[in-house]
């Protein structure tokens, strides 16, 4: 591996993020397998909607740490705004942060903050609660990402343009969002 001394000195590893890498679960393992076999961390970002059992066999003994995608806990809203229903995704977080306390691995649960979609209190309170319930104890909060304006205009997306425009968030929201999740007991970090 042509840069495996960069990583050995940095002490970094790989990130596999996507689209959505599970989608492609065989080559997936492969590229994990050849980047453990050079002894390097490798941390998975995903949506968690897969098979469990084909990532649990193929994908997770040559993951360190897993970032997935909490969006929307109720499942109406799930459907609405992301197309599908959030079982499976729901299912695999709690299967997966179990299989977590071996300490094989690691799972962060992240909201990506979309202003009255993933933003709203209900929605951090339903989240908070399952973590709680789950024991779960950390998670992460990021910031929605107001180029999506620029980036819809320059390929020429046939969607609907976010309105109100995206806006960038205030330390003064950041922080009513953290303090609602510690309320339930869960460190949320801002990323």
């Amino acid at each position: 591996m042509s840069y495996q001394r960069f990583f050995q000195t940095s002490g970094g590893g790989v990130t596999i993020s996507g689209g959505e890498p599970t989608l492609f679960m065989p080559f997936l393992s492969s590229l994990l397998k050849r980047l453990k076999a050079a002894d390097l961390h490798t941390l998975i970002e995903t949506n968690g909607r897969f098979n469990l059992a084909d990532f649990r066999k193929s994908v997770l003994p040559y993951t360190d740490m897993i970032y997935m995608d909490m969006k929307i806990h109720d499942r109406q809203q799930h459907k609405r705004f992301c197309g599908v229903y959030n079982d499976v995704i729901m299912t695999n977080f709690i299967a997966l942060h179990r299989m977590s306390e071996s300490g094989t691995f690691t799972i962060l649960p992240r909201t990506p903050l979309i202003p009255g979609i993933t933003d709203t209190e209900d929605n951090i309170r339903a989240l908070a609660h399952f973590y709680q319930s789950s024991g779960v104890t950390r998670t992460a909060v990021l910031k929605s990402n107001p180029l999506w304006s620029d980036k819809h205009d320059k390929l020429g997306l046939d969607l609907p343009r976010p309105q109100p425009p995206r806006k960038l968030y205030d330390s003064s929201r950041l922080h009513e969002l953290v303090d609602i999740f510690a309320e339930y007991g869960v460190t949320a970090v801002v990323g």
